[in-house]
């Protein structure tokens, strides 16, 4: 199994500066189901991520979910065996100057504004791999979700998955994996992630952060 490292790249720039149209910041539904711990973005980001040239930038993790998702690694078409389920870079953005100005001129009309003025930048990694074969065995050999607040953090920690990655030999991992299934398939899905990144020797997950300055 090979993965291919794409030249998508996080921006350091964890600010939006331009506003959007007026009609925006008093829709009812303008931050209908706001995500508040992850990445995925309401129709009043959306509008400004495409005032701020970012639309080329944003994806769908399921339909109707945005955000700004950038690929990472790819590999060709691959059904058995160890197999990249998804390995994707994310961003999450606060506002400054002028767009910072007229979300807090329309907090009078829709407090949930708020909600948006209050959040902190944030970056993040996420990659998994999957495992499948001819007997039914299926099960998650390596997955890495890691975020935070500083980008230098997130750039670290992506260049200490990069190295493993490009070492890595996954079918191996996965059959080792297999034969100590007895140690790790009753734990819970955390639990489960500690060890398997345990296991590989790389960092532990950090992920779910709450992204606003209040908590």
């Amino acid at each position: 199994m090979k993965l291919e490292k794409t030249l998508w790249r996080l921006n350091h720039d964890g600010y939006w500066d331009k506003p959007v149209d007026d009609t925006h910041y008093t829709k009812r539904d303008s931050l209908k189901t706001f995500d508040q711990n992850g990445y995925a973005l309401c129709g009043l980001e959306r509008e400004h991520a495409k005032t701020n040239n970012y639309e080329a930038r944003l994806g769908q993790h399921q339909v109707g979910e945005w955000s700004i998702r950038l690929p990472w690694y790819w590999q060709t078409d691959q059904q058995y065996g160890a197999h990249l389920n998804h390995a994707i870079l994310v961003e999450r953005k606060g506002y400054t100057d002028e767009a910072l100005r007229r979300l807090n001129d329309f907090t009078y009309v829709n407090p949930l504004i708020w909600k948006m003025i209050k959040m902190k930048p944030k970056w993040g990694i996420d990659i998994s791999v999957d495992y499948v074969d001819d007997d039914g065995v299926v099960f998650e050999v390596f997955h890495h979700e890691w975020d935070s607040f500083n980008f230098t953090e997130v750039i670290d920690m992506k260049c200490i998955i990069e190295e493993f990655v490009e070492l890595a030999d996954f079918e191996d991992i996965a059959k080792k994996l297999w034969n100590k299934r007895d140690e790790w398939t009753h734990l819970s899905y955390d639990k489960m992630s500690e060890y398997k990144c345990d296991f590989v020797g790389v960092p532990r997950e950090r992920y779910k952060m709450a992204n606003w300055h209040d908590g």
